[in-house]
């Protein structure tokens, strides 16, 4: 199937395992030119070896500079980038009640402002046609994942829409995808 990403530069965060792997060997069967990062340095061998034609990149995404850091090593080594994938995120804690406060901290770190400062770098450096995806989750929407991670995907979907609205003038898409 040809999709037209062919020489597309794209980032995946999280993209080491599980739905950001897949989405990275997609692309990369479309003919788009993929960076990866994550955390897990061993994660991200083991990712390169089985995807192959993929750039991979260690970062800690609740890092400020290590995002900073990210954008911009992505665009030295591709010259641009055309499409972010907003993947990494994780859950923690546990009922409300019982969940410290330093978790939600750490969980809107992780799933939301990891999300809304790379959208915003990329964006910055983003021409006409370009695009973000944000991978949020059907529990931003009802209950039933942990509250911290319920409580960050819900956050990511407004600012998803907002977003979208704000840099479609630019002609940068922006989306949202919540798997569940």
């Amino acid at each position: 199937m040809d999709l037209q990403l062919q020489n597309k530069n794209v980032l995946i965060t999280g993209g080491s395992k599980g739905i950001g792997k897949a989405i990275a060997a997609l692309f990369i069967q479309e003919g788009a030119n993929v960076g990866i990062a994550a955390r897990g340095e061993e994660a991200l061998q083991d990712a390169q070896s089985e995807l192959e034609d993929v750039r991979t990149y260690t970062a800690d995404l609740t890092n400020e500079s290590d995002r900073v850091a990210l954008i911009e090593k992505f665009i030295k080594d591709f010259g641009s980038i055309d499409i972010l994938i907003n993947n990494a995120g994780g859950s923690n804690g546990s009922k409300a009640m019982e969940t410290d406060l330093s978790l939600f901290k750490e969980a809107m770190e992780l799933n939301y402002f990891s999300a809304v400062h790379l959208s915003k770098l990329a964006a910055a450096r983003m021409t006409k046609d370009a695009a973000i995806v944000n991978v949020t989750s059907i529990f931003g929407r009802e209950s039933g994942g942990k509250v911290t991670y319920n409580n960050a995907k819900a956050a990511l979907i407004s600012f998803t829409k907002s977003f979208a609205d704000e840099m479609i003038s630019k002609g940068i898409r922006v989306n949202g995808v919540a798997p569940g």
